[in-house]
This record gives structure tokens, C-alpha cells and sequence, in this order.
């Protein structure tokens, strides 16, 4: 095969590759969302617990998290993207399955743990994988779209979550979410390959990198201050936004999982709707995995994607319409499809700005900050309304998206391949150190102001990302390329 040939089928893999991140994000974050789905409804009553206990569980995943994402970023850099992203998974399905079989907070702590430590290694081994596969203008648009599986994640939880945990009780949510990431599993092992050469790969083979040279460059600790200040804000969204619009807003969290308001429009009875529920999502899961598999083959077959499409489109929407009637009267399912798009978008428009000859740099600098002031809104977000409180949260959630994807390219724009997991695991801890005492302080002062916690949260959400992104100009100006 010629050289022009196998450049070719290495560009249309590539896409597959991002298909396999996207959906392995999606999974991740699917996991760690679970727990903050069913505290409010299931949790808090079994459990008894109050919520700077809740905040100790989810610090213990924080830190488990951050010990992770410093393991597999070596890890990762020492035995490769394919190995280190199975073992990751591998590792926190298991461990998502196991909190089926805890009851207590003090076995939540250790479950948590355990989950932590093995979704450590998904951020690493993608943004490794995209700067292996991707060239440097298209990173940010890429990591935009493997990244909006934690966008996606979210969006899914609750419509599977809450029903599974009604029909078959919230322990079986665990389970089945365990299972579904060793499947994944299946289709990485045979779909990953060896990489393509890029045009800033450095010639012959390269030595792995020493941590103590990565903290001697103001690079790496840009990230990491930007990483420590922000990522909080995401884990805030991610633990208590379910807990905020159960209590301030007075949203009814079990009635996301009322399947009856799925198929009302097709008149169906509501006892027969009741006893289907777990049918039904059996069904759309199978659907979903049938679309999947079928589009990963005919993308590596080579045969043309819009036929494919048209021949999907239309009995994928007959089927999943009165689903998509149902879900957009969702507050949380809208929020995260408000940030899906929204961050895609953001995105496309960083990679478009590249595309066309502006300075690679200055449009790296120029959408940091637009995103930094993006994030400001949110501080008046007390007193909205619901659906207000809805686009408002949205927008600004969107805003740490489109944010991370910028921080992420920011690695591989700054740092040689060799170092690209290590440097990402680096900055990754030091964000989870930050999401891990943000859960404690976010109870505490719950538990302290039950009427004005919100306001006061949501302000250091506001005001964050302007402050990391004033730091790392004054590290980092003009992205140069630390020497490691």
C-alpha cells in the first residue's frame, strides 16, 4: 500500500478513534453521576446522611480521582494509550458495579474510591490518544468532541438512571453501568492501532519524560493553577445541581424517572406502561448499540456515512419521538444538551478560527477568554426562576466545556508527545485536589446557610475561570514549548 493510502485510511480511522473517546467519556461520566442522581430521592433516606457527609464521599472520590490521574498519566506515557485505557476502564467498571453491594456511608467512601482511582486514567489516555491522531490545529475541536461525552453522560443519566432505579431497585444502576464500560472494552482492543505521524512528532524514539523536570516549567504549572481553580466548578455542577433543583427550585427528581410520561402520546395504558419501563430502555439501549456498531464498521469499511445516515435518520426518529417529547421536558436533560451543543460549537469555532490562517496562538488566548467571561453570568443566578435557572446554569456550564477543551489543547500546543499524559495526569491532580475540598466546603456551608449556601457557590463558579486565565497569561503569554 502506498504511503498517500495509508495517510488516508489513517485520517478516516481517526474519526473512529474520537467515536471510541467520545463514548468511553460518556460511560465515565455516566458512573460518577449515578451517586448524585439517586442521593435525593433513595440515598437520603436509606442513608440518613447529611450533606457534609455527602461532601466527604464525594471528597474521597476526588482524591482517589487526582491519585489516579497522576498514576495512569505515567502509566500511560510508560506503556501506551491502548493498554493504559483498557486497564482504566476495566478498573472502574469493576468498581462501579461493586457499590451495589455497599449500604452504609462509610461504604460509599471506600466505593467511591476504588472508582476514582480507575476513571483517573480517561482524561490522560484521550488527550493523549487525540494528540497522537490529530494535528495541532484541530486538537481543540477534537478534544471539544470526545470531551462532550461528559456533556452527553449527563444528559443520559437521568432518563436511564432514574427509571432503571425504579423498576429494578437503584442497586441494579451500578451493575448495569459496569457492564456496559467492559463492553467498550470489545471495540477498543480491535478498532486501535498504531497512530500516524504528525507534523510535530519529533524524529526517531523519544526518552520518557522525569516528573521533577515537568515542575520546573511555568507550562506545567499554568495548567495546573488552571486546572486547581476550575475544575471544581465542574464537579459542583456534576454532585449537587441535582440537590439544588430539588431544593431550591422544587423539582420533582423521581418523576424524571415517571416512564408513563414517556408514552402518553401514544395512548398507552399506565399499568402497562409501568411494567414496561424496563423493556423500553432495554430497547433504546439496544438501538443505540446497533446505530454504534453499525457506524463504526461502515466508517472502517469506508462506505459512504451519508447513506448510512439517511438510511438510519428516519426509523431512529419515528422510533425515539414521543422519547424526545418526553426528554426535553426535563430541566437536567435540557441543561446538558444546552451544553453539548453550545461547547461542540465553541469548539468548531476555535478550529475554524485556526483553520483559515489566524495565529494559532492568539486564537488560543482569544477563545480562553471569551470562555473565562462567559462564566461571569452565573453569579446572579439566586432568585431565577426554574427554566431561567436552567439556560442560565447552562451557559455557563458551557462556557467550562468549551474552557477545558482550550485548557486540554493547551498541553499538546506547550509540551512534546513524551510528556502530553504526564503533564495531563499532573494538571488532572491538581484539579481533583481542588474538586476534593470544594465537596467538603460546598456541605459545610449547606449545612450552615440552608437559604443563601447556593448564592454564595455559585459565586465562586462566576469568578473563577477570569482569575485562572489571568494566571496562566502571566505563566505562559505566548505558549511557547517548555524544554523537558
Amino acid at each position: 500500500m502506498s504511503n498517500a493510502a495509508s495517510n488516508n485510511g489513517a485520517s478516516s480511522h481517526r474519526w473512529v478513534i474520537l467515536a471510541l473517546l467520545f463514548f468511553a467519556t460518556t460511560i465515565n461520566y455516566i458512573d460518577r453521576s449515578i451517586l448524585s442522581l439517586i442521593k435525593p430521592e433513595y440515598l437520603d433516606k436509606e442513608l440518613g446522611w447529611t450533606n457534609t457527609q455527602y461532601g466527604y464521599v464525594n471528597s474521597a472520590f476526588q482524591f482517589a480521582y487526582a491519585l489516579g490521574l497522576l498514576g495512569f498519566g505515567w502509566f500511560i506515557d510508560r506503556f501506551g494509550t491502548k493498554i493504559g485505557y483498557t486497564v482504566s476502564i476495566v478498573f472502574w467498571s469493576i468498581a462501579a458495579a461493586g457499590h451495589a453491594a455497599v449500604g452504609s456511608v462509610t461504604g460509599f467512601g471506600v466505593a467511591r474510591v476504588f472508582l476514582g482511582l480507575g476513571e483517573g486514567g480517561n482524561f490522560p489516555a484521550a488527550i493523549k490518544t487525540v494528540a497522537q491522531w490529530f494535528p495541532r490545529a484541530e486538537r481543540a475541536f477534537a478534544n471539544a468532541l470526545f470531551n462532550s461525552g461528559s456533556n452527553i453522560g449527563s444528559v443520559i443519566a437521568p432518563l436511564v438512571v432514574l427509571p432503571v432505579a425504579a423498576a429494578w431497585g437503584w442497586r441494579s444502576t451500578f451493575v448495569i453501568a459496569g457492564v456496559v464500560g467492559i463492553i467498550w472494552v470489545f471495540f477498543w482492543l480491535p478498532l486501535f492501532r498504531n497512530p500516524p505521524r504528525q507534523d510535530d512528532d519529533a524524529g526517531g524514539e523519544e526518552e520518557k519524560v522525569a516528573w521533577r523536570s515537568l515542575f520546573k516549567t511555568r507550562q506545567a504549572w499554568a495548567y495546573m493553577v488552571c486546572k486547581i481553580l476550575t475544575d471544581p466548578v465542574w464537579w459542583f455542577y456534576l454532585i449537587w445541581l441535582p440537590d439544588y433543583f430539588k431544593k431550591e427550585q422544587h423539582l420533582d427528581l423521581k418523576h424524571l424517572g415517571a416512564v408513563p410520561g414517556l408514552l402518553n402520546p401514544l395512548s398507552v395504558s399506565e399499568w402497562i406502561t409501568v411494567q414496561a419501563a424496563a423493556v423500553q430502555y432495554s430497547v433504546y439501549a439496544a438501538l443505540a448499540f446497533i446505530v454504534i456498531w453499525a457506524t463504526l464498521g461502515f466508517v472502517k469499511s469506508g462506505v459512504n456515512l451519508a447513506n448510512l445516515g439517511k438510511a438510519l435518520l428516519a426509523p431512529v426518529v419515528i422510533c425515539l419521538l414521543p422519547f424526545f417529547a418526553w426528554m426535553f421536558s426535563q430541566p437536567l436533560v435540557v441543561l446538558y444538551t444546552i451544553v453539548t451543543v453550545l461547547s461542540i460549537f465553541a469548539g468548531w469555532l476555535v478550529k475554524r478560527f485556526a483553520e483559515i490562517g489566524h495565529d494559532i496562538v492568539k486564537v488560543r488566548k482569544v477563545s480562553m477568554l471569551i470562555f473565562a467571561l462567559c462564566s461571569l453570568p452565573i453569579f446572579f443566578v439566586r432568585g431565577l426562576g426554574m427554566w431561567e435557572a436552567v439556560f442560565l446554569i447552562a451557559f455557563a456550564a458551557s462556557a467550562h466545556q468549551a474552557w477545558s477543551a482550550s485548557i486540554y489543547a493547551t498541553v499538546s500546543d506547550t509540551f512534546p508527545k513524551k510528556a502530553v499524559a504526564s503533564v495531563s495526569g499532573l494538571g488532572g491532580f491538581a484539579g481533583s485536589l481542588g474538586g476534593m475540598v470544594f465537596p467538603i466546603v460546598a456541605g459545610m456551608v449547606l449545612d450552615a446557610n440552608p437559604t443563601g449556601g447556593y448564592a454564595i457557590l455559585f459565586s465562586f463558579c462566576a469568578f473563577a475561570y477570569v482569575v485562572a486565565f489571568a494566571i496562566h497569561h502571566i505563566l505562559v503569554p505566548k505558549l511557547e514549548m517548555a524544554e523537558v
